[in-house]
């Protein structure tokens, strides 16, 4: 097998196998909900039963890179391989698990998050994410009236400051999405594609002020 190529915001990578071979049936529409039961597939070993804790849009952290947008299982991934199959009631692949830090509970990769990378690895030799042009925090209620995701600089030249954001602005939702923290903001992000318009509701010194961004394109190089 070849590798060609990897993508460090979603752990996912894409090689090339000489041959015939036998794919599993995924279900890219598949949404698992928290009490949901899948199954880690271990060609090696029994397969790892565990139960969905958090559905998709939470995220996990893997050797110092954030995944956004994972599902997050009950327990760690145990004896189950980072890279396996998660398989849902109906046999269908509804995501890929990640290794994350050992005592952190397993996150899984949603299948269609997967596809929509692996596509553009193939196409464009890299995965392309949304870019702001901003760089925030977690706002504090001991500093702020909103929760959100504090504006701490803003890139001159970049999407947000083009579209009326500012630093300082606390940002409380992206396209009709509410944003109460950073990670919130980076998963509301990524419902949306490098070029559309979105709309961006900031809190401006205790007031709403709605913002229309233009979101730029950061290619990941693939591997």
């Amino acid at each position: 097998a070849v590798v060609i190529g990897y993508d460090r915001h979603t752990d996912v990578s894409v090689i090339r196998i000489d041959g015939e071979i036998d794919p599993l049936e995924t279900d890219d529409g598949a949404e698992p909900r928290a009490g949901d039961r899948v199954a880690l597939v271990d060609p090696t070993g029994p397969d790892e039963s565990r139960v969905v804790r958090e559905p998709v849009s939470t995220s996990a952290v893997r050797g110092g890179d954030s995944l956004i947008g994972v599902i997050r299982l009950d327990r760690p991934l145990g004896d189950a391989l980072p890279g396996a199959p998660a398989l849902d009631r109906h046999g269908d692949v509804v995501g890929i698990a990640t290794a994350t830090a050992d005592d952190a509970p397993a996150a899984v990769i949603p299948i269609g998050i997967a596809r929509a990378v692996a596509d553009e690895i193939i196409d464009l030799g890299a995965a392309a994410h949304p870019l702001m042009g901003v760089t925030a925090r977690d706002a504090r209620p001991d500093e702020n009236a909103a929760l959100g995701a504090f504006v701490t600089a803003v890139d001159a030249e970049g999407p947000a400051a083009a579209g009326g954001v500012e630093a300082g602005d606390v940002i409380v939702s992206v396209g009709g999405i509410p944003v109460a923290s950073l990670t919130e903001l980076v998963v509301a992000l990524r419902e949306h594609e490098p070029g559309e318009t979105v709309a961006v509701t900031v809190d401006r010194d205790g007031r709403p002020v709605d913002c229309s961004v233009v979101l730029g394109s950061v290619l990941e190089a693939a591997a």
